[in-house]
């Protein structure tokens, strides 16, 4: 804000910088193959790690020594500067495997599993699901079934949760 603004009359600065990074990386190994002349399996199994780090470093003044100086930190006294120092690493790391099974060219379940561990708690969180689908247009011994092109129905239930949020750290 400016020297003589109605809310701060001796004048309002914020100087900040914001840093962030991410990586993320991903290890797979998949499967496939065919158990009997009827059903077939499809899986996968992987690791995954994730880092996230945050900065927010700067400082707000208030009450300009000043009025007609360029804005700037040296220009208020001591008193009237709040320093500010935020930042938080967040790292992730999980395993997952995911099980696909299908019989009979129609029927197709799946079962999926995640453990997930991150580094702002000791415990370790696990994710499964499971869903089953059934094409029944694929069935060619139903008759009512072939004007249609295609017809599936399904379910699934899994238990999802949130990642706990990081530690902030100020000074």
């Amino acid at each position: 804000f400016p020297v003589s603004a109605a809310t701060l009359p001796g004048g309002n600065l914020n100087v900040q910088e914001r840093s962030e990074m991410s990586f993320n990386t991903d290890l797979l190994a998949r499967v496939k193959s065919k158990l009997s002349s009827v059903v077939d399996f499809n899986g996968f199994v992987g690791l995954n790690y994730n880092n996230r780090l945050y900065e927010n470093i700067g400082a707000t003044v208030s009450n300009f020594i000043l009025p007609d100086a360029p804005f700037n930190l040296q220009n208020s006294a001591g008193a009237s500067r709040t320093p500010f120092n935020s930042n938080f690493v967040v790292r992730t790391t999980a395993g997952y495997v995911q099980l696909g099974f299908t019989a009979f060219d129609a029927l197709i379940l799946n079962l999926t599993g995640r453990a997930e561990h991150p580094s702002t708690v000791s415990k370790t969180f696990y994710f499964p699901s499971a869903s089953l689908a059934w094409h029944f247009s694929k069935l060619k011994s139903l008759p009512w079934i072939h004007p249609l092109p295609f017809g599936m129905t399904g379910g699934s239930l899994g238990d999802v949760g949130e990642k706990p949020g990081p530690y902030l750290n100020k000074p």
